[in-house]
């Protein structure tokens, strides 16, 4: 029989037979009268290559199968295993839909902040007078979106900077304003300043700093893991002055981190949506 009604009996098409000729999941039959001659064996074989492929198994999986190349039971075994980390992947997957669609109805456009936070920075912004601080925490709202978007901001945040008292605004306040003030001209001891200030504040107020960083996900705690992202910070700083400061408070951030990994218990694993190349 002629290709065309091969794939029409197995529920095909001619361009997957021709795809499954070239990877050798089907054998090329020979030609008879100047065309290849499909007969019942290779429809057996062609609904065989469908069931398993729909059902989940990688084709390149299909054929070991089919060829009793391997352990059956293991090779499905392991299909399974991929489409439950696929499903959890598109579980994922729909939640952020699931968030994007409840922020674009708010009106609030396409963010990747979550909404809590987003309203946080606004609330903030109404409260701040100082345009250099006004300037630096616009800064760090748009860090903060590119965090989101790498899966760095839960939404459990949105609970955590709702709560935090006025006291404890206004050092957040403060250090914008002096950060943004440090520029190459600046006194050393401004710098030695601003982090022996924040150093303090995070050490009096160490249990809110341990509830920002659990509430980070698993595979992010530990300095390793988010070594770009640490890079990525850097760029906060515009001039000399100010990524000194940051260099020196980094440390402090790490020191969090790898502290957090050490309560859970665990060590830490890359987050499904990164390449692992990056996280080392």
């Amino acid at each position: 029989m002629r290709v065309s009604d091969c794939a029409e009996l197995a529920g095909t098409t001619v361009r997957a037979i021709r795809h499954y000729h070239a990877t050798g999941l089907l054998p090329v039959p020979e030609r008879r009268g100047g065309r290849r001659d499909y007969g019942l064996e290779h429809i057996a074989r062609l609904l065989r290559i469908r069931w398993l492929a729909e059902a989940g198994m990688p084709l390149e999986q299909v054929r070991t199968v089919l060829d009793e190349e391997v352990d059956a039971p293991a090779e499905l075994a392991a299909t399974a295993a991929q489409l439950d980390a696929r499903i959890a992947e598109l579980r994922e997957q729909r939640a952020r839909i699931d968030s994007l669609l409840d922020v674009a109805a708010s009106g609030g456009g396409l963010r990747a902040l979550p909404p809590g936070l987003a309203r946080f920075y606004r609330r903030l912004a109404a409260t701040i007078d100082d345009p250099v601080a006004l300037e630096v925490l616009r800064r760090e709202e748009r860090f903060a979106e590119m965090f989101a978007q790498r899966g760095l901001v839960p939404s459990g945040f949105d609970a955590l900077v709702d709560a935090l008292p006025p006291d404890d605004l206004a050092v957040v306040v403060d250090f914008y304003s002096r950060f943004g003030r440090l520029d190459e001209t600046s006194d050393p001891a401004d710098v030695d300043a601003l982090v022996a200030d924040m150093t303090a504040w995070g050490e009096r107020r160490a249990a809110l700093v341990r509830e920002f960083v659990d509430a980070l996900p698993a595979w992010s705690r530990s300095s390793a893991a988010l070594r770009p992202f640490v890079g990525l910070t850097r760029l906060f700083a515009y001039n000399r002055a100010q990524n000194a400061a940051i260099g020196r408070l980094l440390p402090i951030v790490e020191r969090a981190l790898d502290e957090a990994g050490a309560r859970a218990g665990t060590r830490p694993h890359p987050d499904p949506h990164h390449d692992p190349e990056e996280l080392r």
